[in-house]
């Protein structure tokens, strides 16, 4: 299996194009393309030109990032157009945003750092839709966790703040107990050993 990033002309400036190290080495290609109809033959017929010229068959096509209320309608006439080439649609992958979204086992990775605080392993694929800075005082980062629209955010603060860190700890404490699930936020603290051993109790016994 050889994977060739992008269109069938990646690469031609040097001469080596997708669809030319394909010919050379006598492979069949599967084409993934983005989801819609109209613009996503557009990239089929733009991409099918150049493989011809290399006399190279494209084997099937993937429909990547289909709106999920579209899927019936793009799998219907994606397989009527195909069939005309006699190019087998092998699937329709649905557009899922989470998929999009950093979760914690990824930003663990990327810092080079552990997760301290976690009651199961779901917790690790927990995905946040954006990442927040706090740098103010206790009362605001309150007023923002009282907010009913404060789910799937990724808190920063530093080790330093442990006004910050008490305070989130006792809200997701609070919000599992009212809500009878764990809270989808999470914390990053950075730049600082945490000494306090009472401090790092807590936090290893939160849930979020």
């Amino acid at each position: 299996i050889v994977e060739g990033t992008g269109h069938g002309g990646v690469g031609s400036v040097i001469g080596l194009s997708n669809a030319r190290v394909a010919s050379l080495l006598g492979l069949n290609v599967l084409l993934v393309v983005n989801g819609g109809i109209g613009n996503t033959i557009d990239q089929i017929e733009l991409n099918k030109a150049l493989y011809d010229k290399e006399n190279v068959k494209i084997g099937g096509v993937i429909v990547n990032k289909v709106i999920p209320d579209k899927y019936d309608q793009v799998d219907t006439y994606m397989r009527k157009y195909l069939s005309k080439y006699n190019i087998p649609l092998v699937g329709v992958v649905p557009y899922i945003s989470e998929l999009n979204n950093p979760n914690i086992m990824n930003i663990s990775k990327l810092l080079n750092t552990t997760i301290v605080s976690k009651s199961n392993k779901e917790i690790d694929f927990f995905s946040f839709r954006r990442i927040t800075i706090v740098d103010s005082t206790l009362s605001h980062l309150l007023n923002r966790l009282n907010n009913n629209n404060t789910k799937r955010i990724m808190f920063l603060t530093h080790g330093s703040r442990s006004d910050v860190i008490l305070a989130f700890c006792a809200y997701s404490a609070l919000y599992q107990e009212l809500n009878n699930k764990i809270w989808s936020c999470g914390l990053i603290i950075c730049n600082q050993e945490l000494q306090d051993e009472s401090l790092n109790r807590i936090i290893q016994s939160c849930s979020s």
